[in-house]
């Protein structure tokens, strides 16, 4: 099974920069909407990040899974490098739900768009007031999802590459 780390970690590498080059776009999207006050602009971002979400979540599942193969396959798993990417892995992409999803869920409900999380009997959101989605759109939390999800990124590729301990 050795032999085919170099493959696994092609797809590897390639998968991971194909998950964070499709969840740009909805970091992109997420500094974007706060610059507009047009709900027609608004409604066609939000829709280019949901689009993004499935295909950034495919490259995610295959990144992970290439990456706990290359773990067992070839004795990384005994290394705590190697777990401390797991946890961190783990970690961000538990904080970036709330952190993201919360966020730009509620600016969909503010210009009347359903979520997936919405009950499909349920009726549509009712648009909120350009007042209420001025406040919402001022929140610093793009700033905040930036930070996690880059500096979860940043020690992702330092612990991989360095294999400090």
């Amino acid at each position: 099974m050795a032999e085919w780390l170099d493959e696994l970690a092609l797809v590897h590498v390639v998968a991971s920069i194909v998950f964070v080059a499709l969840h740009v776009v909805s970091g992109w999207v997420m500094f974007s909407v706060r610059g507009s006050r047009d709900r027609a602009k608004i409604t066609r971002l939000l829709g280019m990040s949901s689009r993004s979400l499935m295909p950034a979540s495919i490259a995610l599942l295959v990144a992970a899974l290439s990456g706990l193969t290359m773990g067992w396959i070839g004795g990384y798993a005994g290394t705590l490098w190697w777990w401390a990417s797991v946890v961190m892995l783990i970690v961000v992409g538990g904080a970036m739900t709330p952190l993201a999803g919360t966020w730009m869920n509620n600016v969909r409900h503010a210009v009347g768009l359903r979520t997936q999380g919405d009950k499909k009997d349920a009726p549509d959101p009712v648009p909120a007031t350009d007042e209420a989605l001025a406040l919402l759109l001022v929140s610093r939390r793009p700033e905040l999802t930036a930070l996690v999800g880059l500096g979860g990124l940043a020690v992702l590729v330092w612990l991989m590459s360095a294999k400090p301990f």
